[in-house]
């Protein structure tokens, strides 16, 4: 991925869109999942892959407080941090 394609995943990470990605993920998930998504799920989707490569595992880390910081703005989510063996999870508050 080059610094092009990276700034384009900076431009299209906002509050809107990661509300609207998250919102989506949700509805499309089993019933003993609803109300919470995987960070690594919504960064797939903005990715726009179905599977995490190598090279999508190095980009990670530089969106990732990208992502974190426009999930702050959204008042319905809440982000927790995974701990050991648990991923990072976005709740969506209802």
């Amino acid at each position: 991925m080059d610094n092009k394609e990276i700034k384009r995943l900076i431009d299209i990470i906002t509050p809107e869109n990661i509300k609207e990605i998250v919102l989506d993920i949700d509805d499309k998930q089993e019933n003993i999942n609803k109300g919470s998504v995987d960070i690594f799920d919504l960064y797939l989707r903005l990715i726009n892959k179905k599977e995490l490569t190598a090279e999508d595992s190095k980009i990670y880390p530089i969106l990732r407080p990208i992502i974190l910081k426009n999930i702050e703005k959204i008042s319905e989510f809440k982000f927790i941090e995974g701990a050991c063996c648990m991923p990072d999870e976005i709740f969506i508050l209802k």
